[in-house]
């Protein structure tokens, strides 16, 4: 069998649709976001929130060029921006980004500058464990693409406790395979799936949509 056509582990999801779709990614991630971000269904209605490990002043170029590509709004994360369905937000560098709900149910982000997380920051296990809390009741899908280290795994973790699903990416098409792999040998990836899978995937369990 063709590894790079191949889905590896599918799982059946515990929701029909996601509200949250969480992306973490790290070396190789720029790449792995233009073949995801640009094939994103303008139907999806989803708060889509990634976190590319980048210095500051990089993540701003990233989301300008995602946004020109794609049939879905991408804009740089910023403090106190009100999340809107479909919208992808990419987490600033140099910042912690959150999430707070206010008594009518709506979504904001949180920008925090504090001390790097598994020596980065923006960190996705600080956004993962934010949701975890904030989030409650809302059906989140996990997304951890390439990248060394392990960043998203404790976010995951705590994701799981309130009913999280989780794809990984798989290691032939990861350009570092340490994110992935720690989730996954943790036993916390519901599938893994080939780079060129995910956006199809992502479009499915958001809107119900192969294409």
């Amino acid at each position: 069998m063709d590894l790079k056509n191949k889905i590896v582990k599918v799982a059946i999801p515990p929701f029909r649709r996601a509200s949250f779709v969480l992306i973490a990614s790290s070396t190789g991630g720029p790449k792995a976001l233009d073949a995801i971000i640009p094939q994103l269904s303008p139907r999806l209605q989803a708060y889509v929130l990634v976190v590319q490990h980048m210095p500051k002043g990089y993540t701003q170029s990233l989301a300008q060029s995602l946004d020109n590509k794609s049939k879905v709004s991408v804009r740089e994360g910023a403090h106190g921006h009100m999340l809107q369905p479909g919208e992808v937000i990419i987490a600033p560098g140099g910042f912690h980004m959150g999430i707070v709900k206010n008594k009518r149910g709506r979504y904001y982000l949180r920008l925090y500058d504090d001390k790097p997380i598994n020596g980065v920051k923006p960190s996705a296990d600080a956004l993962f464990e934010e949701a975890s809390r904030v989030c409650v009741g809302e059906n989140i899908l996990a997304v951890i693409l390439t990248g060394m280290g392990s960043d998203g795994y404790r976010g995951v973790q705590a994701l799981k406790e309130v009913g999280c699903y989780c794809i990984t990416q798989s290691e032939e098409t990861c350009v570092v395979y340490g994110m992935p792999r720690r989730v996954e040998e943790a036993g916390l990836s519901d599938e893994i799936l080939d780079l060129d899978k995910i956006a199809m995937r992502i479009n499915y369990l958001g809107i119900g949509e192969e294409k």
